[in-house]
């Protein structure tokens, strides 16, 4: 079954073995987060457009609103927490590619792999495990803007510090088993660019070649 990482490769599975359902879920989870970033991203196109509302309402009518302010904050915010996992699947986060572009692809899937294993995964588990609490603490009295005339939803935007790491997380549990798969020889790669992930997602199972 074809499929796509961060290197924008296609993979494809050995149907002959019991990996579909892995397959299958990791799949799910990859257009979670497609869909996730893809609708996010349209927050940077308001919040330039209300960016652009603001300084014309200020300067050329001498007017404001606090609300309208913090609207932009709010976007800002979810424009980034919620395109991480996103712009990982993409490969768009920042890598320090000194010895890695060198190795041959076997170990570059290791250096993936032990990557996700001890850092990305661990530090996903971190930030829901101290950021828990204080959603939670925020929720319990709906906890608004400290501004007078703010917005009322600042516990709604914490909510986004425990879906931030969960999105990451379940990307990050699909690289996992797909580089898994590849050390095991489950899965090869064919250097096929995919010009659209939502096509590739979508695409149905395929023998290998």
């Amino acid at each position: 079954m074809s499929a796509n990482n961060w290197r924008q490769v296609t993979w494809v599975i050995n149907t002959t073995r019991p990996l579909e359902f892995i397959e299958r879920t990791c799949r799910f989870f990859e257009r979670i987060n497609w869909s996730l970033g893809q609708n996010v991203a349209w927050l940077s196109f308001f919040m330039a457009l209300t960016v652009f509302a603001i300084v014309v309402a200020r300067y050329g009518f001498d007017s404001g609103s606090i609300q309208v302010q913090e609207a932009v904050i709010y976007m800002h915010a979810l424009l980034f927490m919620l395109c991480g996992a996103y712009c990982w699947q993409h490969g768009m986060h920042v890598r320090i590619d000194v010895i890695y572009a060198k190795l041959s692809p076997k170990h570059q899937t290791l250096v993936d792999l032990l990557g996700t294993l001890l850092f990305l995964l661990p530090t996903c588990l971190f930030i829901l495990y101290i950021s828990f609490d204080y959603v939670m603490a925020s929720w319990s009295y709906k906890e608004g803007s400290t501004e007078p005339g703010g917005l009322p939803y600042r516990y709604l935007l914490k909510s986004v510090l425990l879906i931030m790491p969960i999105s990451i997380l379940l990307q990050g549990v699909a690289d996992l088993f797909r580089h898994y798969f590849v050390l095991r020889g489950w899965l090869a790669y064919q250097e096929i660019v995919v010009n659209n992930l939502e096509d590739a997602l979508k695409k149905p199972p395929s023998e290998p070649s």
